[in-house]
């Protein structure tokens, strides 16, 4: 079954609402843009843009979705230095970069970022990350996010 062209794709409805095919989550929106003249170049600009959404959950877990300059997504060869750059910004892309974090950690967690993600491959991540608890351990397999449920230590554990 072919699906409509409107739902292949990601977008920012609001500062606080990303659409993701036909689902909508609730989150953060992080725009940033750095357009400039390299220095003693006439032809030559760097032009960077970065598209970032971080949708949180109660447990702690939070996920950072990206599209931008060399992120991997439909962005990936946006050209940050250019004369006439052949691959123009995506606003609205079909693939992002989905790096996930959790509240006591600073670094992503599971070893690697999930990259050219798909609106179903971050709907389901993003499923399975609302249920997750405060004190699971992530595992990342190529586009899969693993969560492995800690047992809880008996009461006369010492």
């Amino acid at each position: 079954m072919k699906r409509s062209s409107v739902s292949l794709m990601i977008r920012v409805i609001d500062a606080e609402h990303l659409q993701v095919g036909e689902r909508v989550w609730w989150g953060e929106y992080y725009a940033s843009d750095l357009v400039d003249d390299i220095p003693d170049m006439d032809t030559t600009r760097f032009d960077m843009h970065v598209r970032q959404f971080i949708v949180r959950f109660e447990s702690g877990w939070r996920a950072s979705i990206i599209w931008g300059n060399a992120s991997y997504s439909d962005n990936h060869d946006y050209s940050m230095v250019f004369g006439n750059s052949v691959h123009p910004f995506v606003e609205t892309p079909e693939t992002v970069e989905l790096a996930i974090f959790h509240k006591d950690h600073e670094k992503f967690q599971g070893g690697d970022v999930m990259g050219y993600m798909d609106e179903d491959d971050v709907n389901f991540t993003l499923d399975q990350m609302a249920m997750a608890h405060t004190t699971d351990s992530l595992i990342i397999r190529g586009h899969i996010a693993l969560f492995l449920r800690a047992r809880p230590l008996p009461d006369n554990y010492s």
